[in-house]
């Protein structure tokens, strides 16, 4: 199992929920009972339209009314209750993951900060960090209740009519197949769009740091020519990638209208035969909805995980990366260091003398800054005096030489 899980870097990260327990026993005790609450409801439609509107039976359209009404109503109520749940799960999710990939960061070497400019560290961990992230999302974690739901939506469906339940059961190999295609292309995609913008983000942070040589050389067209060429990289992987969710979406809905279209034919047909009755197609309807959208569902985690797989398998590699010893041994003060300049000079020209030997004794108890009486005469002196003092933020005690 270890090695399964360091194998796939995605579950390597999914074993953090783990920890949450509590919620996860409160998503659990609300699933069963949503999932009750959405089996009942194609039953409801089935009574309502076969007893109560085609025998004209008003008691029992108003008691299957109030009864769909009540499972509607418990199926938003706990609707609230998770989407709450979720929330604190990722957010307690991505807190935690930052915390770590921070801690990381100010422990590694420094040979990791030569090789990286800074935007470039930045973008990266910020990007991969929220692609992680995003496997705690209300759809990833949510996935565990489709499997009650299915199985429910198969229940149903085999009640109803045997027959029928082939229909649906042939979308599922069809959808797996056309995931599995697009899911190799989109994890191809996802490692271009991190390249992409890996590079954009040195090359954005190399121009941060050389402004003054842009401006000096007059740069600016070439800069804004590569601006333009980065930029255009960028949105020409993108919009490939959202493409290949749109192929997906596509296939979601042809097969989803498909399944409904030959219910509606197949179940029309042994309506007329006498088989089925017309509650039945209508129920049958909605229970194949809970099948074919879960299992959607389901198979999409294939196409999700691909587009998490990179970030996650390069943030796994940033947390595992060797840090910096630390020392056991404390270092112990004995005496304060002290730093002194003597008798030094500063001219602008021969004839133009700013400073004339001064002492500067710097030590952590004081600071002190000895100077001939020609310099406190010298107004250009203190100028440059109070600028220091104003830009390092600290007092230095002036000694005069009389």
């Amino acid at each position: 199992m270890k090695k399964i899980i360091e194998n796939n870097k995605c579950l390597y990260f999914l074993k953090e929920l783990l920890k949450y327990k509590k919620e996860i026993g409160i998503l659990s005790i609300s699933t069963i009972v949503s999932t009750v609450t959405v089996f009942l409801q194609p039953l409801l439609i089935k009574q309502i339209t076969d007893i109560g509107i085609l025998e004209k039976n008003m008691p029992q359209i108003v008691n299957g009314v109030a009864g769909l009404f009540v499972c509607v109503l418990v199926y938003l109520m706990i609707e609230v209750v998770q989407a709450k749940t979720f929330a604190e799960i990722h957010n307690s999710f991505y807190k935690n993951l930052y915390c770590n990939v921070f801690r990381k960061l100010l422990h590694l070497k420094k040979h990791y900060f030569q090789m990286k400019n800074s935007m470039e560290i930045v973008q990266m961990l910020q990007c991969d960090v929220s692609q992680v992230a995003s496997m705690t999302d209300r759809y990833v974690v949510m996935s565990f209740s489709y499997v009650f739901r299915v199985i429910s939506g198969l229940a149903g469906l085999m009640l109803l009519s045997p027959e029928l339940l082939c229909i649906v059961v042939i979308v599922i190999p069809v959808k797996y197949v056309l995931v599995k295609c697009l899911a190799k292309k989109r994890e191809k995609n996802m490692k271009m769009y991190i390249q992409v913008e890996q590079q954009f983000g040195g090359w954005l942070g190399d121009t941060i740091n050389t402004v003054e040589e842009i401006k000096l050389w007059n740069l600016y067209e070439l800069r804004k020519c590569e601006f333009l060429k980065q930029i255009c990289k960028s949105l020409a992987v993108e919009m490939k990638g959202t493409m290949i969710e749109t192929w997906n979406i596509f296939g979601d809905a042809v097969l989803e209208w498909g399944v409904t279209i030959l219910i509606y034919l197949v179940g029309g047909y042994l309506v007329f035969v006498g088989k089925i009755s017309i509650g039945s197609v209508f129920a049958f309807v909605s229970y194949s909805s809970y099948v074919t959208r879960p299992v959607n569902s389901l198979i999409d985690l294939r196409m999700h995980f691909a587009s998490v797989k990179p970030s996650a398998e390069r943030l796994y590699t940033f947390l595992n990366m060797e840090e910096e010893r630390s020392g056991s041994k404390r270092v112990e003060k004995e005496i304060s260091p002290i730093l002194e300049f003597k008798n030094v000079r500063f001219q602008y020209t021969k004839d133009r003398e700013v400073l004339k030997k001064y002492l500067l004794n710097l030590s952590r108890e004081k600071k002190w800054l000895l100077l001939e009486k020609m310099e406190v005469e010298n107004q250009q002196f203190w100028n440059y005096y109070y600028d220091f003092m104003n830009r390092k933020k600290e007092k230095f005690y002036v000694m005069v030489k009389i």
